[in-house]
């Protein structure tokens, strides 16, 4: 849950910051090289990157707190099956579970309120467990690989902003030791629109996005750093307007992002229709490497 919260007030506090600096246009056809300084760019690097990769953090969050919920027999419930609350989450009620061919499906809603600001969630997650053997139904215990079928529609708000989030994913786990990879494919959107400092912004967002052998470790669930390997495409469309009595900052558009994680270090690639910034270094590994990736461009 901290993780979405981050995401939604950094988009937010990064608007209000590119405020200050108003904003820039290109009329070039071709691919001119990016200025890291450009607003739009710090936008978007705010967005994609560590931002939208919290979106499919929160919803594994979502679904591996539903595999204590998962029966230990058909019509014997496991406990907590109707409520389970957690140190993030205060309650999930799972209004229905199905089980078929392996997959067990679960329909619930989730409530969570934390710093002011309160989330109501709805969606259907179901899970299909297997080891080394092949599918397995109850053998939790055993289990090498999960694979998640999420569709999440949730709302948020406090005294300043509202918002809604849809996520839509297909991605399989697979144990790597103590660690896991990721694999499959996501779709999510973004509407937030409320009051930063002296100004008003509405941000809306779509992700599309394809992650291969993405490796998660307890250094990139606890302290926000980039996975150790893997490769992220992401399509990202944007639609974006701030406004304050100083300056604005409106602009819309389509843009690709690549993210390819070399055991601590990043090379990405992010692109619109005219321009091309390019960045590879560190981004974990020693004391002077920044949490996060789109810091790294810092």
């Amino acid at each position: 849950m901290r993780r979405l919260l981050f995401l939604v007030f950094a988009v937010m506090l990064s608007a209000a910051v590119v405020l200050m600096f108003g904003c820039s246009d290109s009329t070039s056809s071709k691919k001119e090289t990016g200025d890291p300084n450009d607003p739009e760019f710090g936008i978007v690097s705010e967005i994609a990157g560590e931002g939208n990769f919290m979106f499919n953090m929160l919803l594994l969050d979502f679904s591996t707190e539903l595999l204590d919920s998962i029966p230990d027999a058909i019509g014997k419930p496991g406990a907590g099956k109707f409520a389970v609350a957690t140190d993030d989450i205060d309650s999930i009620l799972i209004a229905s579970y199905v089980y078929s061919n392996y997959w067990h499906i679960f329909s619930f809603s989730v409530y969570v309120a934390e710093d002011e600001t309160e989330f109501a969630f709805t969606g259907i997650d179901s899970l299909r467990l297997s080891d080394a053997e092949g599918y397995v139904q109850y053998d939790i215990e055993t289990v090498t690989k999960m694979e998640i079928r999420a569709h999440f529609d949730i709302d948020f708000y406090d005294d300043e902003i509202e918002g809604e989030m849809a996520q839509h994913a297909a991605f399989t786990l697979t144990a790597v030791g103590e660690d896991y990879t990721i694999d499959g494919s996501s779709y999510d959107s973004l509407l937030i629109s409320g009051l930063v400092g002296e100004g008003s912004c509405a941000i809306g967002m779509n992700f599309e996005q394809d992650v291969d052998n993405v490796l998660i470790d307890y250094m990139v669930e606890e302290y926000g750093y980039c996975p150790l390997q893997g490769e992220i495409d992401l399509n990202l469309g944007v639609d974006f307007e701030c406004e304050a009595p100083a300056d604005t900052l409106n602009f819309s558009g389509d843009w690709w992002i690549n993210f390819v994680f070399d055991n601590g270090n990043i090379n990405a690639i992010y692109e619109n229709e005219t321009t091309r910034w390019v960045y590879s270094g560190q981004c974990r590994g020693d004391v002077t490497a920044k949490p996060g990736w789109s810091s790294v461009f810092d």
